[in-house]
């Protein structure tokens, strides 16, 4: 088991210039992170074309249909644009995790701090917009309409993306977390050629959890993006190792979360009841779950705290994070 110290984000501003040796790997991870408030705006003030598309579907002719499909074409350009980020959040995963994935683990966290801020920078970001990414539902039903429309108008002049385009992003939209997803791709890939990807991933949030729970900093948005990276680091694991983060062998010495107020605003939790139910997971890790989670937050689609599974909800698997109000998460050694 992976023990680690908090050379993660040493540093409270957490500005880390790269090496030498991390100059070009950063730079081609940079060129994508720059692109991330862009693509997070994108899906902050999604609007959709609900009211069209409803119109068009009531009414069946062609005035109304042509009015929709022209509202559409305006989202589908913020759809492409998710689209291709995802795709190039799934090439900087790569290059970082393979940059990271080396034999001492722990010693290359610490002497690479400008590769791991940028890991840190992308775990952030897959939690942050798949948050919103949840609750934009008609994202979805947008893309299924225009796709619907599309052979009706083939050569209007607006249109982008065309139906073969449109089939390979079919998928895509289909997703409630498109960016874990993307992140859980590059995940796999470099573990088929590399095994030290899943210590890397269990060391980093140790190292996250070390820093929360010594309190090194005072600022919360320090603490914050500790803990978020913390959380996308668990949730990544989770997807990547095939007995999940919950059983006895996984690198992340602290599997179980528990919900508690006092290190930042806001922040992530929980691991529902179907995780837990594998035969790997401990019996007292999951009964130190069910006591010190409320029963109302294991429900978490009866409140008002927004959930996202590591995995889409067909493919029922273990671990899930959030943002509740004003608590945040930290972990519990069980």
């Amino acid at each position: 088991m992976v023990r680690c110290s908090s050379g993660f984000a040493g540093r409270e501003d957490r500005d880390a210039k790269p090496s030498p040796r991390e100059e070009k790997t950063y730079n081609e991870v940079k060129v994508v992170l720059d692109n991330n408030e862009t693509i997070m705006k994108l899906i902050v003030e999604y609007k959709g074309c609900k009211e069209l598309c409803r119109q068009a579907m009531k009414e069946q002719n062609e005035d109304a249909e042509r009015e929709a499909f022209e509202g559409l074409l305006r989202t589908i350009e913020s759809i492409q644009a998710i689209h291709h980020h995802s795709e190039n959040i799934t090439v900087a995963g790569k290059l970082l995790l393979q940059s990271l994935g080396k034999e001492d683990t722990k010693q290359t966290l610490e002497d690479q701090q400008a590769l791991v801020k940028q890991l840190g920078d992308l775990l952030v970001f897959t939690i942050d917009f798949d948050q919103k990414r949840l609750m934009c539902a008609q994202l979805s039903n947008d893309f299924a309409f225009y796709r619907r429309l599309l052979p009706k108008f083939p050569r209007h002049p607006d249109v982008k993306v065309k139906a073969e385009e449109a089939s390979s992003m079919a998928l895509f939209t289909a997703l409630n977390f498109p960016m874990i997803k993307a992140l859980v791709s590059a995940a796999e890939d470099t573990m088929r050629t590399n095994d030290k990807i899943l210590p890397m991933i269990g060391t980093m949030a140790n190292a996250c959890l070390n820093m929360l729970a010594k309190k090194n900093f005072e600022k919360k948005d320090t603490n914050l993006f500790l803990a978020k990276a913390m959380t996308g680091a668990i949730v990544l694991y989770d997807h990547c190792a095939e007995m999940g983060v919950f059983n006895r062998a996984t690198f992340f010495r602290c599997p179980v979360c528990i919900l508690t107020p006092s290190l930042a605003d806001k922040g992530c939790y929980q691991a529902p009841e179907k995780g837990l139910s594998r035969p790997s997971v401990p019996a007292k890790r999951h009964s130190i779950l069910h006591e010190a989670l409320p029963r109302r937050l294991l429900k978490s689609s009866k409140t008002k705290a927004t959930s996202i599974t590591s995995r889409s909800l067909a493919a029922k698997r273990s671990f899930s994070h959030a943002i509740a109000g004003d608590r945040i998460c930290t972990l519990r050694t069980s």
